[in-house]
């Protein structure tokens, strides 16, 4: 069989092209009733997270994975999501729900949900707002 004449020829399909990567920025995380966090505190997120043993490097970085949608008690080192609610101490009452929140600069587009309500938990019977 001959090719087809020259102006009959398809087209050639340009090979898609990525994207270019941009690289997650994350500036600010703001926790309340965390782990640990029994009361609101804001952090500026540093390029590395350095401390002695027992500060709470850990519970950090659980709440930055939990604000960026993580949703396994395993992986946010609890048996249940009950867990990562502050649970109270002899001398703090614990708290009714806990919460991350992330500010962030040029996430890439799976991320962009950081900080979104999704990421609020409320204990068992606990009114919500």
């Amino acid at each position: 069989m001959a090719p087809p004449p020259p102006n009959l020829a398809p087209a050639p399909v340009p090979a898609p092209t990525a994207a270019p990567a941009r690289p997650a920025c994350v500036s600010r995380l703001r926790i309340a009733g965390f782990k640990t966090f029994a009361d609101p505190v804001a952090l500026d997120v540093p390029p590395g997270l350095v401390g002695p043993n027992g500060c709470g490097k850990s519970n950090v970085v659980d709440a930055l994975r939990w604000a960026m949608g993580e949703g396994s008690a395993r992986t946010l080192r609890g048996a249940e999501m009950d867990d990562v609610i502050f649970a109270g101490t002899a001398a703090r009452p614990g708290r009714g729900r806990g919460r991350p929140h992330a500010g962030r600069r040029q996430l890439p587009r799976p991320l962009r949900r950081l900080g979104s309500d999704a990421s609020m938990l409320h204990r068992p019977g606990e009114r919500t707002q």
